[in-house]
């Protein structure tokens, strides 16, 4: 797995003390260049002059960020058939860095549901992860504020260098289907082994960017 990200080096070493994310894995992107190259969207209306912030209020309501509305709702109203493994995972490490909340445990939403993803847990991550970049965000921000809204994406390469799956993120909030990403790996497993890219605004690799 490699990680490539905009942002400074040293926002890269940052980020990864915060989440616990080996640096040899890591690689800073400061301009963007990387995922201009490889067609990830740069956010929404581009062609329009606006604030960075403006525009990222837009795409939050869902402006050129389709699936954004339906994963905040899914935050607070959960989803039956997803599992919760993951976020008690991130919200683990999180309080161990002393992220907001630092005491919390799955019975705390037993309230509420007992199956699935229960509302408001994964809102509750999201909410420790805001707390997170807040509390660092002049040490994690890119230094051109439009880079904030770039898209990402995954790619996974086989062991001939071949790509053999790509997702570009269309929105915030909305990320690399797993199950299908590893259904394509799973494809390809025979033949060798792969490797998996992430390019992503919050993390850092590119050629003209910065090792960690």
């Amino acid at each position: 797995l490699t990680v490539i990200g905009i942002g400074s080096p040293s926002a890269g070493r940052t980020f990864a003390e915060i989440i616990d994310f080996p640096t040899e894995r890591l690689y800073a992107d400061p301009t963007g260049s990387c995922h201009k190259a490889l067609g990830f969207s740069p956010g929404a209306l581009p062609d329009l002059q606006l604030p960075a912030g403006a525009k990222l209020l837009a795409m939050l309501a869902g402006v050129d960020s389709p699936g954004t509305v339906e994963a905040v709702l899914k935050g607070y109203l959960g989803d039956v058939n997803a599992s919760p493994e993951w976020v008690w995972l991130a919200l683990e490490q999180g309080a161990q860095k002393g992220r907001f909340p630092t005491s919390l445990s799955p019975s705390a939403f037993d309230s509420v549901g007992t199956a699935g993803l229960r509302p408001f847990e994964l809102a509750t991550l999201r909410l420790q992860n805001m707390a997170g970049i807040l509390q660092n965000w002049e040490a994690l921000a890119p230094f051109d504020p439009a880079l904030c809204i770039q898209q990402g994406g995954t790619l996974v390469y086989d062991w001939k260098g071949e790509l053999i799956y790509r997702y570009a993120d269309e929105g915030i909030l909305v990320y690399t289907p797993v199950n299908e990403m590893l259904t394509a790996m799973k494809e390809a497993i025979a033949e060798g082994p792969f490797e998996v890219a992430i390019s992503t605004s919050i993390a850092m690799k590119s050629t003209d960017s910065a090792y960690m």
